[in-house]
């Protein structure tokens, strides 16, 4: 049967609204989403299938989302602490964490936690000034290979992870951080002037 094109907007609306609140607080339950839309349970759910999902999947994506970032920002945090935590997030144990990352973001926790610590360290290089690369030449040198090397790993990570997740998304945006020291952006050229008793020919 085809659905009217009004009914269908209607559902796609619906799906968005329970989304946008499961992105807010994946723990809310079936009881908790009622109280929240205008929608019976059965519709709820003709919504989500009609996106080849369901609000189960939805929402146990939406839970392993926010374990991946508790992950991502754990500053200062070692990775026992950071994986804890995770699961703790997640509604898991930190060991069976393994299976719903690697389904969903193609590495394993750790690997995650991984590539938190070098976007973390990305973003502490973009954070603090550079060296002058004439000047403190070591130090600026320390530093490029420092970017280099980390910038190396995500790239790596990249080919692993599962595009369009939360994390590859994250990875992305430690990528596109901008590195160069103020004083080597390009000065606009100054317009040449004309030499002293030279002019042009009429």
């Amino acid at each position: 049967m085809t659905l009217r094109g009004t009914t269908q907007i209607a559902r796609s609306k619906l799906a968005e609204d329970v989304l946008a609140l499961l992105t807010l607080a994946p723990n809310l339950t079936w009881d908790d989403v009622l109280e929240r839309v205008p929608a019976s349970k059965s519709t709820i759910q003709r919504a989500f299938r009609a996106r080849g999902t369901t609000f189960d999947a939805v929402r146990r994506g939406a839970l392993l989302d926010r374990a991946a970032l508790v992950l991502i920002e754990q500053y200062a945090r070692g990775e026992t602490i950071a994986l804890l935590n995770a699961g703790r997030a997640a509604g898991y144990r930190p060991r069976h964490l393994c299976a719903p990352f690697s389904e969903r973001f193609g590495m394993t926790p750790g690997k995650v936690w991984a590539v938190g610590a070098a976007i973390r360290g990305l973003r502490t290089v973009a954070e603090t000034p550079s060296p002058h690369s004439r000047r403190e030449s070591a130090a600026y040198a320390r530093r490029r290979r420092r970017i280099n090397r980390l910038r190396g790993r995500l790239e790596d990570a990249r080919e692993e992870l599962v595009a369009g997740t939360v994390v590859a998304e994250r990875v992305e945006a430690a990528l596109r951080l901008n590195f160069r020291p103020p004083h080597a952006r390009a000065r606009p050229r100054r317009r040449a002037r004309p030499r002293r008793g030279s002019r042009g020919l009429r």
